[in-house]
C-alpha cells in the first residue's frame, strides 16, 4: 500500500509492481491526485492498481492486515 498519490507515490507504486511486488492500493487524504494526471493513468491506471481517494490509513495491525478509514 503506498500512503499518498504525489507523483513519487504513484512512480514507486509502478516501479514496485514491476519488480514483483503486489500493491494492494494507493491511497490519498485528499479529494484529488497529489501528482500529475500523467503519472496517474501511466503507473496507477496502467497497471491496474486501485486508487482510493479521500481515505487514509488509520491502523497497521500485523503483517498482513491495513484498515482503510
Amino acid at each position: 500500500m503506498i500512503l499518498g498519490s504525489g507523483d513519487i507515490g504513484m512512480i514507486m507504486a509502478r516501479w514496485l509492481t514491476l519488480e514483483g511486488a503486489r500493491v494492494e492500493a494507493v491511497v490519498e487524504v485528499l479529494p484529488y491526485v497529489g501528482g500529475l494526471i500523467r503519472n496517474e493513468v501511466q503507473c496507477v491506471h496502467d497497471f491496474d492498481i486501485p486508487l482510493f481517494l479521500e481515505h487514509t490509513v488509520t491502523r497497521v495491525q500485523g503483517e498482513r492486515n491495513v484498515w482503510r478509514g
